[in-house]
């Protein structure tokens, strides 16, 4: 939310600021198109800011950290807590083949 929320919130704010004038227009095509648009502005401005973050804090993914090699970590497993032999081997493997064609 932090890194998306404000272009989010600024693109939904600078659309709504565009449509608002066909809010004042007097024919009533204008007029159903003006309700339809903001409903649906507003609708994807909350679920884009609101329940979508959300909802992936409380059922998403762990939380992923990626180091200066490209390895992927997540915050609930920590490096030490790598117990089965094949990881460790695969994890060398990837280390071996990283320093073989970066050089």
């Amino acid at each position: 939310l932090a890194e998306l929320g404000p272009s989010v919130f600024k693109g939904g704010i600078s659309t709504i600021f565009g449509t608002v004038l066909l809010g004042g227009a007097v024919t009533y095509v204008f007029q159903v198109f003006f309700r339809y648009l903001m409903t649906i502005l507003v609708l994807a401005l909350y679920f884009g800011l609101a329940v979508v973050p959300v909802t992936l804090v409380l059922f998403g993914p762990p939380e992923r950290t990626d180091d200066v090699h490209g390895h992927v970590a997540y915050a609930d497993k920590a490096p030490d807590d790598v117990d089965d032999a094949a990881d460790v081997a695969a994890a060398k493997d990837v280390d071996d083949y990283h320093d073989d064609t970066v050089g």
